[in-house]
């Protein structure tokens, strides 16, 4: 009878695990009254895609990331998910679609998916030089490393919280990369936060 009810409560409580959602994918364009310009001085329009999912967690994604190879993205959203897809090009080398699309609960530093509303809305992500992720939140200020971004277990093994600035709505850190390899958060002044 135990085992019996401890697996009504796993089913109860739902897995909190990576789920390949679908998503469509429409092309974008640069301009609207000439779809054939593909430059802007001397940057070359590679391509746009206007993503569309029918799944409810799908959406408000804020912060991009495209791995060095070009081909894969991981994104985060203001409901405490993360978004990762392959890229797909075509033979010209424009971007073409995404495939292998999943949605995952971020964890906190215990391990835990965020349920709190305000700390769920991560707005910024940087990459390190060793592959790990540091994202930005809003509603409660903080930073969290991740070292294995996008997989079904990452969970924030790095925190640093901005202190004095707490208000839902208020600005939220931008943050880069500097050439040094530190990931430097901004809102009015730069904050360096090196491994």
């Amino acid at each position: 009878m135990r085992g019996i009810a401890a697996g009504l409560l796993i089913l109860l409580a739902g897995p909190a695990t990576a789920d390949e959602i679908p998503v469509r994918a429409f092309h974008v364009v640069l301009s609207h009254d000439d779809p054939k310009i593909d430059r802007v001085d001397a940057l070359k329009f590679r391509g746009g895609l206007d993503l569309r999912s029918s799944d409810p967690r799908f959406g408000g994604l804020s912060g991009l990331n495209i791995s060095a190879d070009g081909h894969r993205l991981t994104a985060v959203g203001d409901r405490g998910i993360w978004f990762t897809a392959n890229l797909e090009y075509d033979p010209e080398g424009r971007l073409n679609g995404i495939s292998a699309t999943r949605l995952r609960p971020m964890r906190g530093l215990d391990g835990k998916p965020f349920c709190k509303p305000n700390l769920t809305d991560s707005e910024s992500i940087a990459r390190q030089t060793d592959g790990s992720l540091v994202f930005g939140f809003e509603g409660v200020h903080r930073l969290r490393g991740y070292e294995q971004p996008g997989t079904a277990h990452a969970r924030a093994g790095r925190a640093w919280n901005i202190a004095g600035e707490s208000r839902r709505g208020s600005d939220h850190p931008a943050l880069g990369q500097a050439a040094s390899g530190s990931v430097r958060a901004a809102r009015g002044a730069a904050r360096n936060c090196r491994r």
